[in-house]
């Protein structure tokens, strides 16, 4: 064969996925955003918020611009792996690509937001640092349909591959769909300031946050393994081909 996949970069793309959720929890964390300011909180008090812990906020928000990139060094792989069996016109793969994409736009806005309200603290209105800090939860969390109806696709891709060494479980394509499912409480926090479906509330937000680090555990375990059986089927073909002399 004239070239060999690079399976080691796979991995390594691979475990960024994991690497993210991590930067997003202690990033949030570092910064008091979890457990997050209530929506009903005065403007004075976020505003408070966001000067009291100025360096930290900037310095966090610097750190997460770079480690949630990871959307879009991790799901490509997932979807390299799905390609091969998609055939035909490749639509989920075109999909796939346009809501990456988006998706990374809305990970990019949250920090950046939050970078800017930190900045301009204690030289603006407490009332403009409010909305944008609405703005960046907004982000976070009404933001999901790109990435639910990106986790139906993945789940139909994996459904679909109905070959004897299919690249996913079929398990991994249902867990998707579940997934996707019970995280669409988050687009609720329009209507609420308070309680379960405010963006610090149960269903709004711990319960999506669970299920996104649920899903990064679930596909990094079964994109490792299929890399692995990807890996092993190159070189067992490979040990098939002559070698010209």
């Amino acid at each position: 064969m004239s070239a060999t996949p690079s399976f080691r970069t796979a991995r390594l793309l691979t475990w960024s996925g994991p690497f993210m959720i991590v930067n997003l929890l202690a990033g949030m964390v570092s910064v008091h955003f979890i457990p997050p300011p209530s929506p009903s909180s005065s403007p004075q008090k976020i505003a408070n918020m966001f000067h009291d812990h100025r360096t930290a906020i900037v310095f966090s928000c610097v750190v997460m611009m770079f480690g949630w990139l990871c959307w879009a060094t991790f799901c490509p792989t997932v979807m390299a792996l799905l390609r091969k069996n998609e055939g035909g016109l490749p639509v989920i793969s075109y999909a796939s690509v346009a809501l990456i994409g988006g998706g990374m736009v809305f990970f990019e806005m949250i920090p950046l937001t939050w970078c800017v309200a930190a900045y301009r603290a204690g030289s603006i209105s407490p009332e403009i640092i409010r909305t944008l800090n609405d703005w960046a939860w907004f982000n976070f969390l009404f933001s999901a349909p790109p990435f639910l109806v990106w986790f139906v696709l993945v789940a139909i891709a994996i459904l679909r591959d109905t070959s004897e060494t299919p690249v996913y479980p079929r398990w991994a394509g249902y867990t998707n769909i579940w997934l996707a499912v019970i995280a669409l409480p988050a687009m609720a926090i329009g209507f609420f300031k308070t309680g379960p479906l405010a963006w610090n509330g149960l269903l709004a937000f711990y319960i999506p946050v669970g299920t996104f680090a649920v899903w990064f555990t679930v596909m990094t375990v079964t994109t490792l393994r299929a890399i692995n059986n990807a890996e092993a089927a190159y070189i067992a073909e490979a040990a098939r081909v002559p070698v010209a002399v």
